[in-house]
């Protein structure tokens, strides 16, 4: 068939509107976003080859080096995604020597130093941001998260609950900017309930359960890191106000408590089976014991090891720490000691391992044998 002149010229335009679309589409911009819907979708090879792919196109910009970091830390390469946040870290410190007020900058480089677990070092970039740029959302919102991941690692109590109370302090800022910012509410649930767990204090942890409650309302349906996220968060809250309620001899309540975490733990893991989840399914079957459901307890910990990624090693290893605690609950000494063995042929420097693993000796009555489990727990670290 023969084309006619015209039909030739329409044809090369055609074909030149798509080339210039293409290029449109794959410009190193667009190759970020795609591995940002890509990784959210747990599409973790195809998020790092777009990644890959921005990188290529401009290997200078902070950002995607970040966003490749992040996917192998989700597909569980710690080695390697540490190696690609220093990278990113190196660019943004060139970056903000050429441009000292780039509040954007100092964000990234927050954030970078935040997964580096450099948390002064963050608070201090995501505060020289704010000086530039007080209304900024996002930046309030980490800010708070990094205090709250800081406060974990206080040593003193009172430096602790300074730092949740901060934390709160910045998500309430970021909740001034947007009310109806869902991950700002999800942020100070978790706060507060850390606050709470701090002296058991229950009109806290409720309190807790009411920025969970909005959080899980306004976090996008297609969101699902961020909603399993929450959802945790309540369940983790509501397993507290458990033990709380246990410690006050409000025995039926806390039960009660207890089985409304299984739900909320129930709908983390099937939002976010492979992240989120897993430590879902984990504090469930710490739960499920706390019922007396040992056996449940134990087939869910044990679905879970089988299931695990071989990179997860150490969070196998308190995997097995859990199912200790749970054959020692039940009076199963033995099989504790072999599950705590297991935990720390994996990770040897496991104190709460070890620990428990003399307690079950000493209740053998293997006392020289346990004396000597303390010792070393203590030599890792282990405080009563």
């Amino acid at each position: 068939m023969r084309t006619s002149v015209r039909s030739a010229i329409a044809l090369i335009a055609l074909a030149a509107l798509c080339s210039c679309t293409l290029a449109q589409e794959n410009t190193a911009e667009d190759w970020f976003n795609r591995g940002q819907e890509l990784m959210d979708n747990e599409s973790y090879e195809e998020a790092l080859r777009a990644y890959d792919s921005a990188i290529e196109l401009d290997p200078e910009d902070a950002r995607f080096w970040m966003g490749k970091g992040d996917t192998q830390m989700r597909m569980g390469d710690y080695d390697e995604y540490l190696v690609t946040y220093e990278k990113a870290l190196d660019l943004i410190n060139e970056s903000l020597e050429a441009n000292p007020l780039d509040a954007e900058g100092w964000f990234v480089k927050g954030e970078l130093l935040d997964r580096l677990y450099r948390y002064d070092g963050a608070l201090e970039s995501y505060n020289r941001s704010l000086e530039i740029d007080p209304t900024d959302k996002e930046v309030w919102f980490e800010k708070g998260n990094a205090l709250d991941t800081a406060a974990v690692f206080q040593t003193q109590d009172p430096e602790r609950i300074r730092a949740y109370e901060d934390a709160i302090i910045a998500y309430d800022e970021a909740l001034k900017l947007d009310p109806d910012y869902g991950n700002a509410w999800m942020g100070k649930g978790y706060s507060l309930s850390n606050l709470a767990a701090s002296n058991d204090d229950l009109v806290k942890f409720n309190e807790s359960l009411k920025a969970f409650d909005k959080a899980i309302k306004l976090i996008p349906d297609n969101d699902t890191v961020n909603l399993a996220f929450a959802w945790e968060g309540r369940a983790v809250a509501l397993s507290n106000i458990g033990d709380a309620l246990e410690d006050a001899g409000r025995e039926d309540e806390a039960n009660a408590s207890r089985e409304e975490a299984l739900e909320s733990y129930d709908s983390a893991i099937e939002l976010d089976p492979s992240f989120t989840g897993l430590e879902a399914q984990l504090n469930k079957a710490g739960d499920l014991a706390e019922l007396g459901r040992y056996n449940e307890s134990l087939d869910a910990l044990d679905k879970l090891i089988e299931t695990l990624p071989a990179d997860f090693a150490l969070f196998a290893a308190s995997v097995l720490e859990v199912k200790g605690n749970v054959l020692e609950m039940m009076g199963d000494y033995e099989g504790a000691i072999i599950a705590f063995d297991r935990a720390l042929e994996i990770d040897p420097s496991n104190m709460y391992a070890m620990q428990e693993k003399g307690s079950a000796l000493q209740s053998l009555g293997r006392i020289s044998e346990a004396e000597a489990a303390f010792a070393e727990a203590e030599e890792l670290g282990y405080e009563e």
